[in-house]
């Protein structure tokens, strides 16, 4: 089965994640592709949107018990927020 997940980059109390697609089974570090980052010390966030929709659409499931479902929804919500100001 393939998941999103994060996986922990970055040094000592320094830390920074990817957000990938990887096999479940497979250790915390490996990935099949990464599709984006979040850092949490500022905050910032980013998603391949294209990425993600393509993976989500050949049965990848979001990591249980993980961060990522709430910064899928964060993404994605600013985003549409956006797009919507700027058709206006």
């Amino acid at each position: 089965m393939v998941v999103i997940r994060l996986t922990r980059d970055g040094r000592k109390k320094r830390s920074f994640n990817h957000i990938v697609v990887a096999n479940k089974l497979s250790k915390r570090d490996s990935a099949i592709e990464r599709i984006g980052y979040f850092d949490p010390i500022t905050k910032a966030l980013h998603i391949n949107s294209e990425r993600y929709e393509y993976w989500i659409s050949q049965g990848a499931q979001i990591a249980s018990k993980s961060r990522v479902k709430q910064l899928c929804k964060q993404w994605f919500n600013q985003n549409i927020g956006r797009n919507t100001q700027a058709a206006s």
